[in-house]
């Protein structure tokens, strides 16, 4: 039952300031989609072309791409908070 979109999940709804909050989900759910419809897509055009058996070279061909770019989008976008007044951080309802 626990995978990463769950985490993933909390972390965009706890980063994102209180009223941006359900358009931020909003776009998960829709980026979420969009790539199962795409993986399906392309997963379904590799079995038909590739011979039979080659699902679990599929995958992995499918999946490494993924496991390399997403470190590296983490260490170039996610910035360290500590010493940060995280009050202070983003817009204020108020300001709106």
């Amino acid at each position: 039952y626990w995978n990463i979109t769950d985490m993933l999940g909390m972390m965009y709804a706890e980063s994102a300031p209180t009223h941006l909050r359900g358009s931020v989900m909003g776009v998960q759910a829709y980026v979420l989609g969009a790539g199962m419809v795409v993986s399906y897509l392309v997963y379904s055009i590799l079995l038909a072309v590739l011979p039979e058996g080659s699902l679990g070279i599929i995958k992995i061909v499918m999946s490494i791409p993924a496991l390399v770019v997403t470190p590296v989008f983490l260490l170039l976008k996610v910035k360290e908070t500590k010493g940060i007044n995280l009050e202070k951080v983003g817009t204020a309802e108020s300001e709106i």
